[in-house]
């Protein structure tokens, strides 16, 4: 496929997206083997990069015209610093499936180039009807990880030992998965929060002794109050104030949904090792884990998912009561809030 040309500012540099030219390939060879001596974070020592002038031009021409995958190369401020692709298997009962691989220069790091890539990878990806993107990742490679994790991927495998360095190390590979479609799966566990080997998918009813896993978030600060959003009016329970969280997809821990929960609500990046498990709140049909986090954030940061939240605010435990009082605050939320709150404090003064 083609990808369109684009041109952006990003924190301060002036980027340029477009998919690969005939014209390229010496750039593209030259660039992977400068990728390659960089980090041991590839496949390929930059010994090992055989390909020809020829070879590259085939390769550009059959991703371009291809419809079982793409290329789009990156530039930062005029230079050529990497690309990213994804491919289809020609198997009938994977073309469901996509595999990504993404290269960039070292330079080229840091600054959120990559995350801007892969988000064009995947709308690509969805636009073809893909349901799932999958990639692959050495276990230590930290940032990439990061990068992953924070656009949805989650680890479902981990090959032991699957690359032996130079130096002798051993190093581990991880495989991640993002769902693509709109539906979204849940893991199924029994009244004693068993795992009971099933998939339940949202929206669904849900069968007898049947329970899914959640998080819910709560964020305060060094002054002691306690970051809240506002619902969108056309939710349920709209225009009330709570605090963020949402279903543990499938394959997921609930540490690992209340960072991609607190991100995609909020923008605020935080680690797993932040979440404090206050408590674990049982209904009819979930265990709730409430988690709390110790974190100042600038309002002006955050950034309000859309279709979710509509505001945000800091607010202190007298003014949850009152929201409680005046029917502002979503009743379920404020029902576990009376429930910890106490204990939440004996924490936040350790």
């Amino acid at each position: 496929m083609i990808f369109r040309e684009e041109t952006m500012t990003l924190n301060g540099h002036e980027i340029e997206f477009r998919s690969p030219r005939e014209e390229d390939a010496l750039m593209m060879i030259e660039g992977l083997k400068e990728v390659c001596g960089e980090t041991d974070f590839l496949l390929s020592g930059p010994d090992e990069v055989k390909l020809t002038e020829e070879d590259e031009v085939k390769f550009i021409d059959m991703m371009n015209g291809t419809e079982k995958g793409g290329m789009l190369l990156a530039f930062v401020d005029g230079e050529y610093v990497g690309n990213s692709s994804y491919r289809v298997s020609d198997k009938r009962k994977f073309t469901h499936r996509g595999n990504i691989g993404i290269a960039l220069k070292l330079k080229a790091t840091g600054f959120g180039l990559g995350t801007e890539v892969l988000k064009r990878i995947l709308e690509a990806m969805k636009a073809c009807g893909l349901e799932q993107a999958e990639l692959d990742v050495f276990a230590s490679n930290s940032r990439a990880i990061h990068v992953y994790k924070k656009l949805g991927f989650r680890e479902i495998g981990r090959m032991p030992n699957a690359s032996r360095l130079d130096s002798g190390e051993y190093v581990d590979e991880l495989h991640m998965v993002l769902p693509l479609n709109d539906a979204e799966f849940w893991d199924l566990y029994d009244a004693e929060r068993k795992p009971l080997g099933l998939k339940h998918k949202r929206g669904d009813n849900f069968g007898e002794g049947q329970f899914y896993v959640c998080c819910e978030n709560w964020i305060v600060n060094s002054e002691g109050r306690f970051l809240v959003t506002k619902r969108h009016p056309d939710k349920k329970a709209g225009n009330q104030w709570e605090f963020g969280g949402g279903g543990t997809l499938a394959g997921e821990t609930t540490r690992e949904s209340c960072v991609r929960e607190v991100f995609e609500e909020t923008g605020i990046q935080i680690t797993e090792d932040m979440a404090y498990l206050l408590a674990t709140f049982a209904n009819k049909n979930y265990f709730q884990d409430i988690f709390l986090i110790k974190k100042d954030v600038d309002l002006k940061d955050v950034k309000l998912q859309p279709g979710e939240t509509v505001d945000v605010k800091w607010a202190s435990d007298e003014d949850i009561q009152k929201m409680i009082e005046r029917g502002e605050f979503v009743y379920s939320v404020g029902k576990r809030y009376a429930l910890y709150k106490d204990k939440a404090a004996e924490v936040l003064k350790k």
